[in-house]
């Protein structure tokens, strides 16, 4: 972890996206991240604005840092993948790796993007995920396995997800597919065509997300939960289910479209 650490005094080559509705989830967000990555410009944060009250979040003591956040309105009627877009564009025009934040989710590690950066930048690796002690995957979840990269065959959940700047300024996956505008699927995509250009998924459990402390916001058409619609648009596009499965074999028979 020496090298790792190494990455406390430097500047790191990284653009944080967070799309945020809730100020009441975004400060403790924000602050997790300026109190363990304190290298971390607030410059190099970009806020997806969906909504939020301004007032609440500048009232406290964090307005000399608050005011430096790089800060994108949110396109509307809200979707995911497009709004993380806008974030990803930046990235691309950086040549920066690509952390892509919830909101909801709290970094609980010291230097835990530095370590991050650190795997991503000495591996193989296209997409890193934190460990997450609440995830629809359960691969993400901490299994005590410090100072590995334990492989993901299949796909990440984006709560908390380090891109390579490989893949961001890529014409494949490069951007989000923005034509999932209903719930789930849109990382199911993007994990997808990483693997098949050649890249591998990762989760690291020296570094630590926790996704239960503060309260998930769903929004845009589909409120959470119900990925039926994105998942027919997922398998019009791959041919198979988000598990790799044919018709035949797929407990989602219902939903291909041939």
């Amino acid at each position: 972890m020496e090298a790792a650490n190494s990455t406390v005094g430097r500047k790191m080559n990284v653009r944080v996206i967070i799309p945020s509705k809730q100020a009441s989830n975004l400060l403790p967000c924000l602050r997790s991240l300026h109190l363990n990555q304190p290298n971390l410009d607030p410059s190099q944060i970009t806020i997806i604005d969906d909504g939020l009250d301004w007032s609440a979040m500048t009232s406290g003591g964090d307005a000399h840092w608050m005011g430096r956040l790089n800060v994108v309105d949110g396109t509307t009627p809200f979707v995911f993948a497009r709004n993380v877009n806008l974030g990803l564009r930046i990235a691309r025009s950086e040549n920066a790796h690509a952390f892509v934040l919830n909101d909801d989710a709290v970094l609980e590690t010291r230097n835990g993007l530095g370590i991050l950066l650190h795997h991503l930048e000495t591996s193989d690796y296209g997409i890193l995920s934190p460990s997450v002690d609440s995830a629809g995957n359960r691969n993400q979840n901490n299994r005590g396995e410090f100072g590995l990269i334990r492989s993901e065959p299949r796909m990440l959940c984006f709560m908390a997800v380090l891109i390579r700047r490989d893949l961001v300024v890529a014409d494949k996956p490069g951007l989000m597919d923005e034509r999932y505008i209903d719930y789930g699927m849109d990382d199911d995509d993007y994990c997808r065509d990483t693997t098949q250009a050649g890249w591998k998924l990762g989760v690291v459990d020296d570094v630590v997300i926790n996704h239960t402390i503060l309260v998930s916001t769903f929004r845009g058409q589909n409120k959470g939960g119900d990925f039926s619609a994105n998942m027919r648009r997922f398998i019009a596009k791959h041919g198979v289910d988000n598990w790799g499965q044919s018709k035949a074999t797929s407990k989602f028979a219902h939903l291909f479209p041939f």
